[in-house]
């Protein structure tokens, strides 16, 4: 799912859909505590609200990730 958000984000410019993908890519990761995905699902979310000038959003993803 996270390389789905890349992919949207990216290559098509769709951060909406972008965003589907990144939080149902969390929601899974969560489930299956892989805390890999967990974190580069937090950054790529939070990369997407600093492109979208949302800073406080976008650091408090940020910050979520270093936990």
């Amino acid at each position: 799912m996270c390389f789905l958000g890349l992919n949207a984000a990216n290559n098509q410019g769709d951060f909406d859909k972008a965003i589907s993908f990144y939080k149902q890519s969390l929601e899974l990761a969560e489930k299956c505590n892989n805390q890999r995905v967990i974190v580069a699902s937090k950054i790529f979310l939070g990369d997407i609200n600093y492109e979208r000038s949302d800073i406080a959003s976008a650091l408090y993803l940020y910050e979520q990730s270093l936990e």
